[in-house]
């Protein structure tokens, strides 16, 4: 199966977990009560996800962990977080995932008007849960602290989104994005994703200047975490390539 920008709905892995009871999200309401939502560990789109979108305003703390980059599809330029290779996956505390996996199961649908909030639930199951779980509506109708968490998360990425598509698409307007081509540096035994671009070198030149005079700190801010993100390449390869001599070592 071929890597794709997460859309919340579908686990772009290359391994698709067994799933039951799966229907269309639910529009998030008081009507929601009878779900349980579970820590995100528990949900396989969660732990397998290779591809995440995410927003300016997170970029700077996911830059310890993953690079950041963008993502070029016939649709969109996004800004992603590229969290494993392969099999190899760094794992965090929840805390620390992107907002859209701090979210889940809350998330919004592409094809609704961006401009409005519109949380739904989806119905994937959890298919390691350790606990109960929480509902989402208590039974005297507030929603519950778990339920509070996930949705804060969910407008967090929202909000941040429109800003972080534009940045996207400056950079594309202003000639500062390259193909980025993980192949050559990952070899032929381990499937890398498509259509990934960073921004090239702009030490010694003016040109990211137009950029930053339009998008001024927060550009600066993007920019910056994207470039301290890179440093997180060397360790998604060497946990990628450390995968298959295990399974050698097993043999």
């Amino acid at each position: 199966m071929g890597t794709c920008i997460l859309d919340i709905t579908s686990v772009c892995s290359g391994k698709q977990p067994t799933l039951t009871n799966e229907g269309p999200p639910l529009r998030l309401s008081q009507s929601t009560m009878l779900p349980r939502i579970f820590s995100q560990s528990a949900y396989a789109f969660v732990r397998d996800a290779q591809i995440v979108p995410v927003v300016n305003i997170e970029a700077l703390a996911l830059a310890a962990y993953w690079p950041l980059v963008w993502q070029k599809s016939e649709a969109s330029l996004r800004f992603v977080a590229l969290r494993r290779l392969g099999n190899a996956a760094t794992r965090v505390p929840e805390y620390m995932l992107p907002l859209v996996l701090r979210a889940f199961p809350m998330r919004i649908r592409t094809e609704d008007d961006q401009s409005l909030f519109k949380p739904y639930l989806d119905q994937h199951p959890a298919d390691q849960p350790e606990n109960v779980g929480a509902p989402v509506y208590l039974v005297n109708g507030h929603m519950s602290v778990g339920a509070q968490q996930r949705l804060r998360s969910l407008a967090l990425y929202w909000q941040g989104r429109v800003e972080t598509d534009q940045m996207a698409r400056s950079l594309e307007e202003f000639g500062l994005l390259v193909p980025w081509d993980l192949k050559e540096r990952v070899g032929g035994s381990i499937a890398v994703p498509n259509e990934l671009y960073v921004v090239k070198d702009l030490a010694g030149t003016s040109d990211g200047i137009p950029f930053l005079a339009r998008h001024m700190q927060a550009g600066a801010g993007l920019l910056a975490a994207h470039r301290l993100s890179m440093y997180r390449v060397s360790a998604l390869l060497t946990a990628a390539r450390e995968i298959p001599r295990e399974i050698s070592a097993l043999g």
